[in-house]
């Protein structure tokens, strides 16, 4: 693996330590605690499609509860940004693929990463792997 490639796996790997050790301490403080929020959802009970077409379809909804907090959330990546980590990986992806073409889908990296370590609270090594290549698979198929 290049050298530079390395370098950036290595700087978003360590943003997101940073971000979810941030919600972390949140959560362990009481500064950030998920809200129970109602969520309509669909459930498919019969669906057939032949030749002609849908021949059979019904439907039913149900209420759950999911555990969120947007409000809080929202906070996050403004603390995020104030980070050491957050503003040399920007610094360091802009360099390479450009800060118009960066800016944007790095926000929304870290929106991302917030989101899911706030929501499901166990994220694995793995999982941040996950999120880092497909980030920069995603930038470098947008900038050849």
């Amino acid at each position: 693996m290049k050298t530079r490639e390395r370098n950036v796996i290595d700087a978003l790997t360590q943003l997101a330590l940073k971000i979810k050790k941030e919600i972390d301490e949140g959560i362990s403080r009481n500064i950030l605690q998920p809200e129970e929020e109602v969520h309509f959802r669909w459930k498919v009970n019969e669906f057939e499609y032949t030749k002609e077409g849908v021949t059979k379809s019904s439907a039913s909804g149900e209420y759950i509860i999911k555990n969120f907090g947007l409000r809080q959330l929202l906070k996050l990546p403004r603390i995020s940004k104030k980070s050491n980590e957050y503003s040399s990986t920007l610094k360091l992806l802009s360099n390479i693929f450009g800060k118009e073409r960066v800016s944007f889908a790095f926000e929304r990296f870290v929106q991302k990463l917030t989101s899911d370590f706030f929501t499901r609270q166990k994220l694995s090594e793995e999982d941040i792997d996950l999120f880092v290549t497909t980030f920069l698979k995603d930038l470098k198929e947008r900038n050849p």
